[in-house]
Parts: C-alpha cells; structure tokens; sequence
C-alpha cells in the first residue's frame, strides 16, 4: 500500500493483486477498504456471505462465499447462508418464493419463520418440527379423509364416519344432523329422526372418527 512504510502483505483471496497498491476485488459489488497495510472486506453484495478477518480468523482469507441455488441471506455483511425451507423456493439471494399461496412467513434475526398456513393447510414450524428450521412448511390434509379447523393452531384430523371432509374445515353430514367443533375435533350433538347417535357426548372413550348417526332398520325404533 506504501512502498516506503509497509511491507509485502498476502493478497486477499476475494482480491486480484499486482504487486502494487491497486487491487481488484473478485466479486463486482464488494467493497474493500485500507486499514493501516492491509485491505479489509467492509461489504459483499447479495447472494454472498461476507468472510472477513474476524470470520476468517485470517486477513489472506477474506472473500465474498457465494450462497448456493438452495440457500438464502438476509443480510450479506451480518448473517450466513441458510439452507431453504421446504415451504420456501431460494435462489442464493434474500428474495424467496412461498411455495403455498397465502402461507405467511417473518424475517426472524437471521432467518424465515413460517407464521401462518391457509385453510387447508397443517402450520408446520419450527415448534412442530424439532426446532429445525429448514423443514418448516404448510402441509396438506388429505383432501378426502380428513380436515382441520384452524391451521394455525391445530393439525390435521381423520373425517368422522359420518362426515364428508374436504381437507378444510368444512364438512357435510347427514341432513338433519348437527356437529359442532369442539377444539381441534368435530362431535356429534344430535341425529334426524329414525337415527341413533353414536358420539363421544354418549361415549366419552369412543374414537372421535367413529361417531355417526346409526340409521334404524324397518323392524327397529
């Protein structure tokens, strides 16, 4: 940097020398600055993580470590590349991609959070997930066997015998007959005419799934 104060120093791994003071930095958009004889990574542009001195442990180590295709960063000269969630679509960069319409995510410090799935939707994050962020995502309920009545906040049930579920909250019964939801599960309170209730308000041990109106044979009251 000065020829008559300093000496010699090793080139940066992120910079392109020439043995004089003029360097070039091998990432377009990094920015370097002189601090006494040696030059110091300030910034890396996004998609890059920023490994200075302090990271590096080594001045010759400084560079801009580019994210891969399945990471992201939110901030280049503050945090590392993270590994993608699975409800999440990442190409290197801060910008992502929600992989379910309407599921709702949050910049956490260094990563995303997933806050909210859509109806339909089981929320899978990372309390329900073991702590492992990156397998936070929205999943599915069966469309067909089962339902859920908030995504936020419950999980994905088995349709009751005498149900029709959709994957949602939404259910239909026999006419005549009445459900009401009663936390995560639906239960049977009455039946039409010329049926018997089998429900967990009779039977309290009875299977949540296997409550339905029980038709009446021709010979039976």
């Amino acid at each position: 940097i000065n020829p008559n104060e300093n000496s010699c120093q090793t080139c940066p791994q992120g910079l392109k020398c020439n043995g004089t003071a003029k360097v070039v930095g091998r990432v377009q958009g990094s920015r370097w600055v002189v601090r006494g004889d040696k030059y110091e990574l300030e910034s890396c542009p996004d998609r890059y993580q920023r490994v200075n001195t302090e990271a590096a442990g080594n001045v010759a180590l400084q560079h801009c470590l580019p994210c891969k295709s399945d990471e992201f960063i939110i901030d280049p000269n503050s945090h590392s590349c993270q590994r993608c969630p699975q409800g999440l679509i990442c190409d290197g960069s801060s910008t992502v991609t929600v992989l379910v319409p309407g599921s709702e995510w949050e910049v956490w410090d260094y990563r995303y959070e997933l806050v909210s799935c859509p109806s339909g939707y089981e929320l899978m994050n990372t309390e329900k997930v073991g702590k492992d962020p990156v397998k936070q995502h929205c999943r599915r309920c069966d469309p067909v066997d089962q339902f859920i009545i908030d995504p936020n906040e419950h999980s994905c049930q088995r349709c009751p015998q005498g149900l029709k579920c959709d994957g949602t909250s939404f259910v239909i019964g026999i006419p005549g007959s009445k459900w009401v939801a009663n936390g995560e599960i639906y239960e049977l309170h009455s039946c039409p005419g010329g049926h018997a209730r089998n429900s967990r308000l009779t039977d309290p041990l009875m299977e949540a799934t296997k409550q339905h109106c029980l038709k009446c044979k021709e010979k039976e009251y």
